[in-house]
Parts: C-alpha cells; sequence; structure tokens
C-alpha cells in the first residue's frame, strides 16, 4: 500500500517521565483487527493528568472518514475505548486539533464537508472529558467549495485566562489564506480576523500558540507565494491585534510546515526547508488530489533539511 491515497496505520503513543531520556514500550490507540487509516491526528494533556488523543479514521474512501478519540484518565497509563464524536462527512486529510480550558471543557476542531463541497473548519466541546458533544459549528463561515482535501487542518489553544485561539486556512477567492479566531466563553462564539490573505493561495499549514503573559503567535508558510516561506505575526494582547508579518526563513528556499514551541515568553519556530529548485520540480510531480485514485510518489530523501530560530521577549 506504500504511495496509497489513505497508507494503512495504526495510530502508535509512548510516553516519557525523564525528559525524554527513555520511553514506555508504544501502544496502539486506534482498536480492533481492522489495519485501515488511522492519522491527521492531535495529542493533549491536560493539568490534571488527562491525555486525549483525536484522530481521522478511514478505510480508503473520501465519504467514510470520521473522527474519533480516545482518553486517558492517569496520564497514559491506561486508555478507556476509542469512540466516534462526529461521522459525518469530514475532509480527509486535515489534521484535527484539540484544546482544553481551565474548568475542563474540551474542545475539538476539523474541516467538515458541508453540501456543496463546502468545506469548512468546525469546532465542538465537550463538558464531559469527551463522552458527549455540542453540534459542530464554524469559528467562521468561509464557505469555501472545492472538490478535495487541501491537506491543511487548524491549530487551536487556550491561554491562562481561559480564551480559546485558533487558526486556520482556506481557499476561499477574494479572502483565500490564513484567519484567526478567538472566543471567551468556551468556544460557543467565535470573532475572527485575517491574518494574511489574498485573492488567490495554496494551501497553508498553520500552527497557533499562546503564553502565560497573554502573548498569541500564528505561523504559517506563505501561500500566496510561489516559493513559500515562513511567516509569523503576534499579539500581545490576547489576540484582539495582531503586528505586522515578520518573515523568519531565508529568501530563494522553501519553507514550509512550521512547528511552534513556546515557553513562558521563550518562542521557538522550526520548519523544513528545501532550495527552491527541489521544491518546484516536487510540486511538478504531484498528482490531482482531486482525483480520489491518485497514488502519491514516495518524498525524495535528503534534500530537506530542518531549520529553527528562538526568540525570548525582555521582561519588565
Amino acid at each position: 500500500d506504500v504511495g496509497a491515497r489513505f497508507p494503512k496505520s495504526a495510530l502508535r503513543y509512548a510516553r516519557s517521565l525523564d525528559q525524554r531520556r527513555t520511553w514506555s514500550e508504544p501502544v496502539s490507540i486506534n482498536e480492533g483487527e481492522q489495519f485501515g487509516s488511522h492519522n491527521f491526528h492531535a495529542l493533549l494533556a491536560g493539568p490534571d493528568g488527562s491525555v486525549y488523543a483525536s484522530w481521522l479514521s478511514s478505510n480508503g474512501n473520501d465519504d467514510s472518514s470520521g473522527v474519533w478519540l480516545r482518553a486517558s484518565r492517569d496520564g497514559g497509563m491506561t486508555w478507556e475505548p476509542s469512540h466516534p464524536i462526529y461521522s459525518g462527512p469530514t475532509c480527509p486529510c486535515c489534521r484535527t486539533a484539540l484544546a482544553l480550558t481551565s474548568d475542563g471543557t474540551l474542545l475539538a476542531a476539523w474541516r467538515k464537508i458541508f453540501d456543496d463541497n463546502v468545506r469548512d473548519i468546525v469546532v465542538m466541546t465537550s463538558r464531559d472529558g469527551g463522552m458527549s458533544w455540542t453540534e459542530p459549528g464554524k469559528p467562521r463561515d468561509d464557505g469555501w467549495s472545492f472538490p478535495g482535501c487541501p491537506h491543511a487542518g487548524p491549530s487551536m489553544k487556550v491561554d491562562a485566562s481561559g480564551v480559546a485561539h485558533i487558526a486556520w486556512w482556506t481557499g476561499k477567492v477574494g479572502e483565500a489564506g490564513v484567519h484567526y479566531a478567538r472566543s471567551t466563553d468556551g468556544g460557543g462564539t467565535w470573532t475572527s480576523q485575517p491574518i494574511d490573505i489574498g485573492e488567490r493561495s495554496s494551501p497553508a499549514h498553520v500552527q497557533l500558540a499562546v503564553s502565560p503573559s497573554g502573548s498569541v503567535v500564528v505561523a504559517w508558510d506563505d501561500g500566496k507565494s510561489a516559493t513559500p516561506g515562513v511567516l509569523i505575526r503576534e499579539s500581545t494582547d490576547g489576540g484582539v491585534t495582531f503586528a505586522a508579518a515578520v518573515r523568519l526563513s531565508e529568501p530563494g528556499v522553501a519553507a514550509t510546515f512550521p512547528v511552534l514551541a513556546m515557553q513562558h515568553d521563550s518562542l521557538t519556530v522550526a520548519w523544513t526547508q528545501v532550495a527552491d529548485s527541489a521544491y518546484r520540480a516536487a510540486v511538478a510531480a504531484r498528482p490531482n488530489m482531486r482525483d480520489t485514485t491518485a497514488r502519491l510518489p514516495l518524498p525524495r530523501v535528503g534534500q530537506q533539511e530542518i531549520w529553527a530560530r528562538s526568540a525570548s521577549r525582555k521582561r519588565e
């Protein structure tokens, strides 16, 4: 099944209790004998020792994808049975996201398929540890209709004051690019604003981080450029306003898939990077992902590099 659109896979979990020096034996998060596709996952650890894993489960067909959840109440030592939290039409290759408020409200986000192939980000909430959920609601009504999956899921965090933050990409013509929204009522209602949009944009992979002091950082790979670069925008007032975008990657190279880590007020951003010529060759060889029978070529080894930059905000 190498190169298949939805390769068969198992979702594995391991934990470390000694600062990553040693790890437990991995266990499968997905259950059952069926070895289908279980991927585009999110993992969240709560302050009370709870651990949540979400993922998309599919047998290889777009229409069969659904959102699943499994929970541990003892720091990942044992796990409750997994169960679907949404079984309706789901964009099959956009990563899920999880977040947890201080009162224990669990938020889950993913890209839902609506009528007429509208593929918008939605959020559901649970107040009983993931056993029951609200109906999915949009943080913003993008109304983006597209007969394929962009491989671009949401990123979601909750800050120390209980404000929920989410960022994502949409391909809606005229509003294409990165958007952000915040919720002060645990995901019930949202206020959104654009982060980086244009008339058109290739899928951008968005990541979000929050600090204890209220800073919010959004990072993405620029889908409006033929050669993507990694950019960030920062808010120091809890997501109400954002400073201008800052490019972190060097010009002349293709930088994609940023990830963020924030500890106190120190931020580290890492991403993959490749020469522009190699990036363009890979894009040219990519199959049409609107074709559900398309098979993906194996990635070329040895051309990608991982880069990182760190910064600290000076405390007063």
